[in-house]
């Protein structure tokens, strides 16, 4: 084409590149029909996902430090506690629930088809028993990172932290499977799971949302379970102590009752003395034994499950209209810049 149709091709309007394009309908028909069953092939074999969900509104407890007075007790015995406050916020929770540790925490998650056929832990579910669309068997890089596995480590030299390849791939596998987002305004916490099995999604997100509330509450009650495991320690040496003065001035007392000496009663008041001093420290220990209990009551969060997870009955993924409309657009779009390259050249 000569240099002026180039000039000419570059002036086009609007309604003259509609025309063009218009004058290639049958070449049109065709490419988008061949896009639109390729589509609906992709679509289809694309495994089906199901999503399940559980909303929760977390209980804010901002709790005073009820042991206040503690400190002064126990500087009469040389002790000392550390009462801060710690506590782990909603805004938090998704980096919770996407970490490494609290996804190999739910490896032993049972699950179950919903057909009945499978019931395995979480790990075999993800290990053995996912589909793939078929060109992933296509894909050289994964048998070559299959036969190419990292070297095993023996059990005997295995730290506890220690994740294999295979481990790290399907806690990988997982964390893609989960999601919880928080709701800044209303506070709410949503967590979600993707299975290819609608019950397996449902039981994975109960499990996980469960053990995501026992997480958080061993986290915020931490503090003030090891307050009340140290006064109850407190409180049971206090009382070993106190049942020593009491035998030790009983003792005292029933071998000297007949004496009068002014030796003797000064002696007997001075374990008298210590008697009650301990009797006194073991029944303020008690006291704030008690207040420590109902701190650790207080400090356990409460959820309100807003809403409780359900078995979808709709597939979540894949979007068969929308993958086959997107075939047919790039279709498309290919089909005009090709004709307007035909045109131009």
């Amino acid at each position: 084409m000569t240099t002026d149709s180039k000039k000419q091709l570059s002036d086009m309007s609007i309604i003259d590149m509609i025309r063009l394009i218009l004058s290639y309908k049958r070449l049109y028909f065709i490419t988008c029909g061949i896009a639109f069953i390729f589509g609906i092939i992709v679509s289809f074999s694309i495994p089906k996902q199901y999503k399940s969900r559980v909303m929760l509104s977390p209980e804010s407890s901002n709790g005073t430090n009820s042991l206040g007075g503690l400190s002064t007790l126990t500087s009469l015995i040389g002790a000392d506690i550390n009462l801060s406050e710690d506590a782990i916020s909603p805004m938090y929770y998704p980096n919770i629930l996407k970490s490494k540790k609290f996804i190999v925490s739910i490896f032993d998650i049972q699950v179950t088809s919903l057909d009945g056929s499978l019931k395995t832990t979480l790990y075999e579910y993800c290990k053995s028993h996912q589909k793939e669309p078929w060109w992933c068997m296509l894909n050289p890089m994964k048998l070559l990172s299959s036969n190419n596995s990292a070297p095993q480590l023996s059990e005997k030299v295995k730290p506890s932290n220690y994740l294999s390849q295979e481990e790290w791939k399907i806690a990988e596998q997982i964390e893609n499977m989960l999601t919880c987002k928080l709701d800044p305004k209303d506070g709410f916490i949503t967590i979600t799971a993707t299975a290819q099995d609608p019950l397996i999604s449902t039981e994975l997100v109960d499990s996980v949302s469960n053990r995501l509330q026992s997480f958080i509450i061993n986290y915020r009650t931490s503090k003030a379970r090891h307050d009340v495991a140290y006064l109850q320690d407190l409180y049971n040496k206090a009382e070993i102590e106190y049942d020593k003065a009491r035998i030790r001035y009983a003792s005292y007392s029933d071998a000297h009752d007949r004496i009068s000496m002014k030796s003797y009663s000064t002696k007997e008041e001075e374990l008298e003395n210590q008697m009650q001093i301990k009797f006194n420290i073991c029944t303020q220990l008690l006291q704030q034994l008690q207040i420590a209990k109902g701190k650790v009551l207080e400090r356990t969060p409460v959820y309100a499950v807003i809403e409780p997870a359900i078995v979808p009955i709709r597939k979540s993924s894949p979007k068969t209209m929308l993958i086959t409309l997107a075939f047919m657009i790039i279709a498309f779009m290919g089909t005009s810049a090709w004709i307007l390259y035909k045109y131009d050249a």
